[in-house]
């Protein structure tokens, strides 16, 4: 098992690949756009779920109750960047809740919104947008009788946006931030540092499966992982969820430094090798025409801005 340990934030937790899921209660309390996704899979038959807001979270982590009280393990939130969005929170349907033309048109809406950011995001394919449309908004929100209206109503607003999303691309510019994003990714890669776009839920999450996502880089760029030396990565906590109103967002990157032979090192030579690697991907960002936001803390983790024009879907 590689050791990891965490740069750019406040805390430091190491974690073996698979053990993420101990953790699943206490994310989806923690607000984690995405961990909810892997109790899904486990409580629905491994079906791949998305985004949804935070009231929505909550009505998940009280069916989760019991084994969160099981588990008594820690949470994996992580903190943000104070320049980092505050996703909306879409009006829910709760127990008490009439449903009537109000709450019709507020799940219209969240549908919408959904289509549009997990379209723009491209991390999932058709058929994996409208699944989460019927699991997470649809069947949790309104009467079963009107469940298909509703996913016919989901299936022709992706068409939609699709169409736009399509007619959209033929104004971007021939290469986009996202596509040197993914040259930002390739390069790294070539010295070493695994770059991951868009990683599971959050910071906790995305450490239990580090493991998991060298050995798949590997499997495509087969060397990889006796290369490997440092990470960064960016979450996809709310990303879909911002992506739906505005395509110029802010991405914030954790790093942190692989000690080749798993030995445990003091915390000054870990932490000098870490901000080694922020440094270079810091400068690997500039090379491609980015301006990193990193005022070199350890403690802080790297801003980027670009304009989330994505022609490919995430790998």
């Amino acid at each position: 098992m590689l050791a990891i340990v965490e740069g750019g934030l406040t805390c430091h937790r190491q974690f073996p690949s698979g053990y993420h899921v101990l953790y699943l209660p206490y994310c989806v309390f923690a607000g984690s756009s995405r961990a909810w996704l892997f109790v899904a899979r486990h409580m629905r038959g491994n079906k791949r779920l998305t985004h949804l807001g935070v009231s929505r979270r909550m009505k998940i982590a009280v069916k989760c109750l019991p084994i969160a009280v099981a588990l008594l393990t820690a949470g994996c939130g992580s903190p943000q960047s104070p320049m980092s969005q505050t996703p909306t929170t879409p009006n829910t349907m709760t127990e008490d809740s009439t449903w009537n033309d109000t709450t019709r048109s507020d799940l219209r809406e969240a549908l919408r919104n959904h289509v549009v950011g997990e379209l723009r995001l491209a991390n999932s394919d058709h058929d994996e947008i409208i699944q989460a449309c019927r699991e997470v908004y649809i069947e949790d929100e309104c009467p079963e009788d009107e469940w298909e209206s509703f996913v016919r109503f989901a299936t022709e607003e992706l068409r939609k946006a699709d169409s736009a999303h399509s007619a959209a691309q033929a104004t971007w510019p021939r290469e986009t931030d996202c596509d040197r994003l993914d040259h930002v990714e390739a390069t790294l890669r070539d010295r070493g540092i695994l770059l991951w776009q868009v990683s599971p839920c959050c910071d906790t999450c995305t450490f239990g499966e580090l493991p998991d996502r060298i050995d798949e880089i590997d499997r495509r760029y087969p060397g990889f992982r006796g290369n490997v030396r440092g990470y960064a990565f960016f979450i996809d906590q709310n990303m879909a969820d911002m992506l739906a109103t505005d395509t110029d967002i802010s991405v914030y990157l954790a790093y942190g430094w692989f000690s080749q032979d798993d030995s445990s090192v003091a915390p000054e030579v870990y932490k000098q090798n870490a901000l080694g690697i922020a440094r270079e991907v810091c400068d690997c960002l500039r090379e491609h025409g980015f301006k990193p936001n990193w005022d070199g803390s350890f403690s802080n983790k790297i801003g980027v801005s670009l304009n989330w024009q994505r022609r490919t879907m995430l790998q």
